[in-house]
């Protein structure tokens, strides 16, 4: 989590509520004593807790709550209503007088006992065994002693009904896929309440390891971030250190080379995803896509594609934070490493490409300054969609003829072009396309339709159904006929008829049997995974279904 950049960590953490005086009894702020008394106060603040989902004095920040409660105000906050079932528990515990507060555990005991059998009954609690809730009750009286343990018994009560509730919780979140009316709904969410749900969300996507069946899931996560700009916890860097000074510059971002705890890393800072409200439809678009292609990121795991490792604020805008590969780009490697086997780099290339396909992602600007090289000479596929060309003109940055501004797109994007039309969406085929543009550039070392100098002449050519001239040898270096051929199969002008990335990869594997994929995850992967998982919360599956409930209240037709 982030902790040190004041206005962020508001922006994106919620509000500050860690104040270990919320749980203390007004005494004790007086004279610095913890008694028995004491602890009892606190448990009603414990009870509290479990039953709304709330901290204590949750609408105060923490340096309101010591006058709030010297003024005798009670946990509730405003808005509670004082009818529930532990309702007279909870107001005999916080008893402004310490004499006057519940001294028998044992009549406690039967009083929270009822109440919970009851709740029990309407279903509005787990359905666990008497025996259950006697073992959980006698284990946190036994902790309940001067010092009041309330993390050991509140992991506890957290653990006996985190399962049901969280089976509720993901019905509840199911309920709320491909829903886009509800947009409406997540921006008047409370910032603690977005942050609750889009940190539930993380977890679920981080357990489900299947990026395919999740999909639905990342699209909602992304729209909750979009319209609350609460990032899951997971996501947030510290200690991410950069030199003002960019290593590179375009029109959409600027890349910066930092310093982490765990090595040399590369923040990417779009221009034009900046948060707040209000912004110009152009603007707001081109965020909200930013944000989902984020979200898409952070879950793809595959050792030749750029892995995520969270986001950090420049200016205000959450940045990508990524490896740095030092032996940068494939192109700038293939000119100072002439002799490196380039078919094995296609392969790596390939794999992660065939990746991507399988779970629904398109990269829509393949070419050589998009693919890394690692320490071990491995491609690693980067800078998939995010502010790319195919971003800016999804989100109508671009001219049309700008959109078409290099040498590796596909035919299919003219359609448009020509008649000033919406551009297509990135595809699949689109990709096989751009992917023998290449291996092209890879094997030849130049770019396809080197002979032009001229865009122009790139759309001329396309529109006059010519594909890249095969080298001959003297401008650029011979390409093998099985490879030309399989080449010109990627190049078909009906994009239906072009091959998949498995097809290709079968082909290729018979021109290069001795090639290894990657079989064990590359440290930054395990970098990244180890990364999310100690920023990840502890998710309290109680207060993430009353927070699901009540957003569920606002939202017609949900069940």
């Amino acid at each position: 989590m982030l902790t040190d950049f004041g206005s962020f960590v508001d922006a994106v953490a919620g509000w500050r509520t860690k104040s270990s005086e919320r749980w203390t009894a007004p005494e004790v702020l007086y004279n610095g004593k913890r008694t028995k008394g004491s602890d009892i106060w606190s448990f009603g603040c414990l009870i509290y807790y479990i039953i709304s989902g709330r901290f204590p004095y949750w609408n105060c920040l923490d340096p309101q709550v010591r006058a709030a409660i010297l003024a005798k105000e009670l946990p509730y906050g405003p808005g509670y209503r004082r009818d529930g079932t532990l309702t007279p528990v909870m107001e005999a515990c916080w008893n402004t007088n310490p004499e006057k507060r519940p001294k028998s555990w044992s009549d406690m005991n039967d009083q929270v006992t009822r109440s919970v059998e009851r709740e029990k009954d309407s279903k509005e609690m787990v359905n666990g065994s008497a025996k259950q809730m006697k073992e959980f009750w006698n284990e946190a009286r036994s902790n309940v002693r001067v010092s009041f343990d309330f993390e050991r018994v509140h992991k506890n009560l957290a653990t006996l009904l985190g399962p049901s509730h969280e089976n509720e919780c993901l019905s509840l979140i199911w309920a709320f896929v491909g829903r886009r009316e509800l947009r409406e709904y997540y921006k008047n969410l409370r910032k603690e309440d977005a942050q609750v749900i889009v940190d539930y969300l993380e977890e679920v996507l981080r357990k489900r390891q299947d990026a395919k069946k999740n999909w639905k899931l990342v699209m909602l996560l992304s729209r909750l971030i979009a319209e609350t700009g609460r990032f899951p916890q997971a996501y947030q860097l510290a200690d991410v250190v950069y030199d003002k000074a960019p290593v590179d510059k375009g029109g959409f971002a600027t890349v910066y080379k930092g310093q982490w705890t765990h090595g040399p890393v590369c923040l990417k800072v779009s221009h034009h995803a900046v948060p707040g409200e209000g912004l110009p439809p152009h603007l707001d678009k081109f965020r909200k896509i930013y944000i989902k292609e984020l979200v898409t990121w952070a879950h793809l795991s595959h050792s030749n594609v750029l892995p995520f490792y969270g986001v950090f604020s420049v200016n205000d805008t959450p940045s990508p934070v990524l490896p740095w590969m030092e032996n940068g780009n494939l192109s700038n490697y293939l000119t100072k490493n002439p002799k490196s086997p380039r078919l094995y780099l296609i392969m790596d290339i390939v794999s992660g490409l065939a990746y991507l396909h399988r779970v629904n992602v398109i990269h829509g600007d393949l070419k050589t300054q998009n693919v890394l090289v690692s320490n071990e000479g491995r491609a690693v596929l980067a800078d998939f969609g995010l502010v790319n060309t195919t971003t800016a003109t999804a989100a109508g940055f671009t001219n049309p003829g700008d959109a078409f501004s290099n040498r590796w797109t596909a035919p299919e994007m003219l359609v448009g072009l020509e008649h000033s039309g919406p551009l297509p969406k990135p595809s699949t085929s689109g990709d096989i396309w751009s992917l023998a543009c290449l291996m092209y550039e890879i094997l030849s070392g130049r770019p396809p339709y080197f002979q032009y100098l001229q865009i122009s002449q790139v759309v001329a050519a396309l529109q006059n159904r010519i594909i890249p001239k095969r080298p001959d040898g003297k401008e650029a270096e011979p390409i093998r006929d099985e490879i030309w051929e399989l080449m010109a199969e990627c190049w078909n002008f009906n994009s239906d008829k072009r091959p998949t990335c498995q097809q290709i990869l079968r082909q290729f594997s018979n021109l290069c049997p001795d090639y290894q994929p990657i079989k064990e995850k590359i440290p930054e992967i395990r970098v990244a995974e180890e990364t999310r998982t100690n920023s990840s919360p502890v998710i309290d599956f109680y207060q993430t279904r009353n927070t699901l409930r009540r957003l569920a209240t606002w939202v017609p037709n949900v069940p």
